[in-house]
C-alpha cells in the first residue's frame, strides 16, 4: 500500500516542518484540505496543542471520505479548529506558536495570495515563540519562476533563515526560523509509530532519503534578491493575478525545479557543500521524485559492489538503467570505443549521471579510474579527454582543472559539436570559471551556451548564473 501522490506531499511537508522544530509544543495549521497535514503532526509526542485555522467549515465536512487516514485530526484531545481567516485568528488570539504551517490553496482562488505577501509573514512572525518555525507550502505547477521569486522576496524580507525542500512531484516546502540561524533538521522526528501508521504501510521513511529534499536556504539566491526583486505584498499583489494567469497558460515553475531535478545541484555545488553517497532504501513514495531518483542511483551503486541487484518491484524499470551500466562498463575493459568516442563520452555521461545523482564533492573513483585508463590506453583526443575532465573537476571541486576542460569544451560545443549537453556545460563552466576567479569566462560562455541550453528567458537557474556573473564582474572592477 502506498499513500497517494497529494497525501505524501501532505506527510512529508509536515515532518519537515516537525525536524526543525522537534520540541514543539504547539502549532498551528493554517488550512485543513483532507486533514493529513494535521493528522501527521500529531504524530509529534512533544506537541500538546494543535489548531487547524479554516475559513470554510464545508472543507472540514468534506474530509471525511478520507477517514480513517485523517482520524487523529478529528479525534486527538490535543486537537482543535478554529473557523476564521487566518490573518483575523493571529490578530484577535495574540498567542504564540511554536510551529505556524500555512498550506493554503492555489494561489489563484480568490482571497489566497494575500496569505502569501510579506505583510502576513510579519504578522505570523510576530506570533511565533523566540525560536519557532514557519512552513510555507508552496506548489511549482499553475506558477512560474517570478511568481515564486516574488513570494522568496517576501519571505526573505521577514526572515532572517531559510531553508527550502522539495516535499512533492511539484510541490516546495520553505522553513523559516525566528532565529538569526534556522537549526540542521533532526530525523529522529520519523521514528515513531504514529509517523508508521500515516504511512498506511509504505517504506519507512528514512533520515539519509530526506537530504535528498534540500532544494536551496537563505544564499543561494543573496546574488538574484540583491538585484531587485519586488516582494509579493498586499500593496503590490503580484502574485493575485499573476497566478490566475500561470494557470490559464499551464505555466510551471521550470527554473525552480531544476534546483532538485538535475544531476548538478548547483545550490549545493556553489557552496561546495560535501554530498556523499548514500546507501540504498526502498523509496517510500513514486510522489517524491528526490526519492527516487536518490534511490535509483544508490541502488545501482550497492547492486554493482555487491555483483548484482533485483529492482524492488514497484521500480522495475530500473533493471534497465542497471544493463545500460553494466554495457558500458565492459566496454572500457575490452575494446577501443567501437562505435566512435563521441558515442563514447555520451555514454560515459549517461552512466556518470545515473550512478552519481544526488552526490556533490564525491567522485567515484572506481568508475574514473577505469575511464581514465581508457582513455590514455586509446589515446583519446583532447576534446573527448575533457569531457571526462570537465565532470571529474567539478565532482572533485577541482574548478581549475572543471575551468580548464570547459575552455576546450565551450568553443566546440558553441560551434556545433556534440560533446557534452549544452545544459550541464553550461553550469558547470560557469560555476567552474567563477570558482577560478574567470568571470569574463562565464559571461561569454553564458552568451554562447545560453542559446542552446533551450530555457526560456528568466529561467530561475539561468538567473541565478547571471546574478552571480554580474556580482563577480563588479567586484573585478
Amino acid at each position: 500500500v502506498e499513500p497517494g501522490r497529494g497525501s505524501m506531499t501532505q506527510v512529508v511537508a509536515a515532518l519537515v516542518g516537525l525536524a526543525h522544530m522537534p520540541d514543539a509544543r504547539s502549532a498551528a495549521n493554517v488550512g485543513h484540505g483532507s486533514g493529513m497535514t494535521g493528522t501527521t503532526l500529531l504524530t509529534s509526542t512533544s506537541l500538546e496543542r494543535v489548531v487547524t485555522i479554516e475559513i470554510e467549515p464545508v472543507m472540514v465536512q468534506g474530509s471525511f471520505v478520507f477517514l480513517p487516514a485523517n482520524q487523529p485530526v478529528f479525534e486527538d484531545p490535543r486537537s482543535t479548529f478554529a473557523f476564521d481567516d487566518a490573518k483575523s485568528f493571529f490578530a484577535y488570539n495574540q498567542e504564540k506558536f511554536d510551529l505556524i504551517f500555512l498550506e493554503p490553496s492555489n494561489p489563484w482562488v480568490s482571497g489566497v495570495s494575500s496569505l502569501f505577501t510579506r505583510e502576513f509573514y510579519r504578522t505570523s512572525r510576530d506570533f511565533l515563540s523566540p525560536n519557532g518555525v514557519l512552513v510555507q507550502w508552496m506548489q511549482m505547477y499553475e506558477m512560474n519562476d517570478d511568481l515564486f521569486l516574488s513570494v522568496l522576496a517576501a519571505i526573505d524580507a521577514e526572515f532572517d533563515a531559510y531553508r527550502a525542500y522539495r516535499v512533492g512531484d511539484m510541490d516546495v516546502a520553505i522553513i523559516a526560523g525566528n532565529s538569526a540561524v534556522l537549526p540542521q533538521p533532526d530525523w529522529t522526528v520519523l521514528n515513531n509509530s504514529g509517523v508508521d501508521r500515516v504511512m498506511l504501510g509504505a517504506p519507512k521513511l528514512e533520515a539519509e532519503l530526506m537530504t535528498a529534499l534540500s532544494m536551496f536556504d537563505q544564499t543561494t539566491f543573496r546574488a538574484v534578491l540583491d538585484g531587485g526583486v519586488q516582494p509579493n505584498s498586499d500593496y503590490h499583489p503580484l502574485l493575485d493575478v499573476g497566478a490566475e494567469k500561470a494557470r490559464l497558460e499551464g505555466t510551471h515553475a521550470d527554473g525552480l525545479y531544476s534546483f532538485s531535478s538535475n544531476r548538478l545541484d548547483l545550490s549545493r555545488l556553489l557552496a561546495e557543500e560535501v554530498q556523499e553517497p548514500i546507501t540504498f532504501h526502498v523509496p517510500s513514495s513514486r510522489g517524491v521524485r528526490p526519492f527516487v531518483d536518490w534511490g535509483r542511483a544508490a541502488w545501482m551503486r550497492d547492486g554493482l559492489s555487491g555483483g548484482g541487484a533485483v529492482p524492488p518491484i514497484q521500480f522495475l524499470a530500473w533493471s534497465g538503467a542497471m544493463i545500460n551500466v553494466r554495457n558500458f562498463l565492459l566496454e572500457v575493459r575490452e575494446l577501443p570505443p567501437r562505435r566512435g568516442w563521441a558515442t563514447f563520452v555520451s555514454a560515459f555521461e549517461r552512466v556518470e549521471r545515473e550512478l552519481n545523482w544526488g552526490t556533490t564533492g564525491w567522485a567515484n573513483e572506481a568508475l574514473y579510474r577505469l575511464v581514465f585508463d581508457f582513455l590514455d590506453q586509446y589515446d583519446a583526443p583532447d576534446q573527448y579527454r575533457a569531457v571526462v575532465d570537465f565532470h571529474y573537476g567539478l565532482a572533485t571541486f577541482d574548478w581549475e582543472a572543471a575551468a580548464a576542460a570547459a575552455d576546450i569544451l565551450v568553443t566546440r560545443v558553441s560551434g556545433g559539436e556534440r560533446l557534452v549537453q549544452p545544459t550541464v556545460l553550461l553550469d558547470g563552466a560557469v560555476v567552474a570559471y567563477l570558482k577560478s576567479g574567470r568571470p569574463l569566462a562565464a559571461e561569454t560562455a553564458m552568451q554562447l551556451l545560453s542559446p542552446l541550453s533551450r530555457r526560456e528567458i528568466g529561467n530561475l537557474r539561468s538567473r541565478l548564473l547571471e546574478a552571480l556573473i554580474a556580482e563577480a564582474l563588479a567586484a573585478q572592477n
